[in-house]
């Protein structure tokens, strides 16, 4: 009973108020104190600093790791990683120049660090990507122009992007929105999208035939880039590219003239008469005299942009370029004899088997010429060949010509 009343007081003072006898407290003071040792308070020399807390170098590694990190993701992913084409990203206009009365270049750059495209995109063929009409929430494909001589030098990738438009007298819902808009509006895109993948064809493909109308000559001029770019003069001797182009009036190829086959006429011309006549004689002469002064007038037109480009990328293919215009109001167009001169010439100047003949321009345009494309699976696709270039492949037998529709 003495013990439990020494651990629970409590217990001991009701069961005993008055203790019979005074407790020693020499016997009870041991059992209560620890038997440890007193600790004194630390002691330092004159010196020594205090002790101080080391978490401030766990957060210094932390950072130093994190900043590691994020510095190798951005320059082996952010700047590696593959184009996402569903994504749209911002631009803003900084200038429109005009070509035609009709038409005018579009340039555009970048609002971030961030490229839409890569340099191996320039290098696959032809490609566009998609404008977004805001306010009807609309996308139509759009072909960049390939990069100008300046851009060339600086840089593999251009940072701005340029586009030929037309403004569309049917008042079509983006060339007129995209006509409207003021120098410093954003713009939207996303891409790119690849239509012809040149490069994916091999090396089988030397020999090409491209025939374009009116801003079909984008795609043309972007697989002239793909086709001669970082080649030396060897290997652009191997290859050919003769490109057709249509437009409806002349200034939209103002100062540009044919350099491969004629441009040959819609009529053609009339069996010599037996008979002559004063008459016949001077409707020659002033036939004459009407043709030489339109070449002269062609000659003194000053290029315009795309022609002056399109001249450039032919003194950079060692002149394995050639070009052939087709005017509308000059009542010169692309017929069956047209594309039969060209295929002729083609296969002469380099001695190819495999030809391509790569199409471009408005659906009546391309429909004409090579049958339309068709709608499948929600997807826009080639469709059976027909038109003018089924004609002339059927009539000659060309099997190992393959027609592309851009």
């Amino acid at each position: 009973m003495f013990r439990r009343c020494i651990a629970r007081p409590s217990i001991c003072t009701r069961l005993h108020p008055h203790p019979p006898w005074p407790l020693p407290s020499a016997t009870i003071r041991p059992r209560l104190q620890s038997t440890a040792p007193e600790q004194k308070p630390p002691t330092r020399g004159k010196w020594e600093k205090p002790p101080t807390s080391r978490k401030w170098h766990l957060y210094v590694v932390i950072g130093l790791i994190s900043f590691t990190v994020g510095s190798w993701y951005r320059i082996l992913v952010l700047n590696n990683r593959k184009e996402d084409p569903t994504s749209f990203k911002t631009f803003k206009l900084i200038s429109k120049e005009e070509v035609s009365s009709t038409a005018s270049i579009f340039t555009i750059k970048p609002q971030t660090e961030r490229q839409l495209v890569s340099t191996e995109a320039w290098k696959q063929g032809i490609w566009n990507v998609e404008f977004k009409q805001p306010q009807l929430q609309i996308v139509r494909p759009y072909t960049p122009l390939p990069p100008a001589l300046a851009d060339e030098l600086d840089t593999d990738v251009p940072e701005e992007l340029r586009f030929l438009i037309r403004k569309d007298a049917r008042g079509g819902e983006m060339s007129s929105y995209l006509h409207r808009l003021p120098l410093g509006s954003t713009i939207e895109l996303r891409g790119p999208n690849i239509e012809y993948p040149y490069t994916a064809l091999g090396k089988d493909v030397k020999s090409v035939i491209f025939i374009a109308g009116g801003t079909g000559i984008a795609p043309a001029m972007q697989l002239a880039h793909a086709m001669f770019d970082g080649l030396n003069e060897r290997q652009k001797k191997e290859k050919a590219l003769h490109i057709l182009w249509a437009n409806r009036s002349r200034e939209d190829c103002a100062g540009g003239g044919s350099d491969g086959p004629a441009a040959a006429t819609h009529t053609t011309p009339k069996a010599a008469s037996n008979s002559w006549s004063w008459t016949s004689i001077l409707s020659l002469l002033a036939k004459i005299a009407n043709d030489t002064v339109a070449e002269v007038e062609k000659v003194q037109v000053q290029p315009n942009a795309i022609i002056y480009q399109l001249n450039s990328l032919k003194s950079q293919s060692s002149e394995r370029i050639s070009l052939s215009y087709f005017v509308d109001e000059e009542k010169t167009y692309i017929h069956t004899g047209t594309i039969e001169d060209a295929l002729s010439s083609i296969k002469a100047a380099t001695g190819q088997e495999k030809t391509q003949i790569i199409i471009s321009g408005p659906p009546g345009f391309i429909t004409y010429l090579a049958g339309p494309k068709v709608w499948q699976d929600g997807k826009e696709k080639q469709g059976p060949l027909g038109g003018r270039l089924a004609q002339v492949l059927g009539k000659e037998g060309r099997d190992d010509v393959k027609v592309w529709k851009v």
